[in-house]
């Protein structure tokens, strides 16, 4: 398998009976479908051996063009999409939309794990990401919801007013309407 960063040949190593593709090229590593969630919280000892895999490939490597779109490696013509993946916006990843797979840069796994050290930190970071950006938001649509029903009670209200029940038609014989 190629890198999709440099071209250069990834290595399959594996690491606690998972194996995983690391760029010889550039030091970014390349996880199929679910493998990266063995090595993403900051206890799991194989992410450990993992980062100090990864940082003595990217060793004396010119710096990647990060900004560049890139191909799924196992995919070949499917291009990867970048997204943050977590709400505080720290980490891009490389994701591909057919395999599911996930491509690493050198030194994002590090950073990772350290910015979501389990996956409690990282539920408690997307808390407070919809705490603070949409629940104000949902709140004030029923802010305005409530608002609209005060709206519609007053005018329900000022037809009582006009029209008591007695005028409504067929309730009394000689009624307005």
């Amino acid at each position: 398998m190629k890198c999709p960063r440099t071209g250069a040949n990834m290595k399959e190593v594996e690491i606690n009976k998972v194996k995983v593709d690391i760029s010889e090229g550039c030091g970014g590593v390349w996880f199929d479908n679910l493998e990266f969630e063995k090595f993403d919280e900051a206890h799991e000892n194989a992410g450990d051996k993992l980062v100090d895999l990864m940082a003595s490939f990217a060793k004396g490597k010119g710096p990647v063009d990060l900004d560049k779109r890139i191909n799924c490696p196992r995919c070949a013509d499917t291009v990867l999409m970048r997204h943050f993946e977590s709400p505080l916006r720290k980490i891009q990843i490389d994701q591909c939309p057919g395999c599911g797979g996930i491509w690493l840069d050198a030194g994002e796994l590090k950073d990772f794990r350290k910015l979501f050290p389990t996956e409690a930190d990282r539920k408690k970071a997307g808390d407070e990401f919809i705490a603070k950006s949409i629940m104000p938001i949902l709140e004030a649509k029923a802010k305005e919801g409530q608002e609209e029903l005060e709206k519609a009670r007053r005018v329900a209200h000022m037809f009582r007013f006009i029209c008591p029940s007695y005028y409504i038609p067929g309730k009394q014989a000689g009624a307005a309407f």
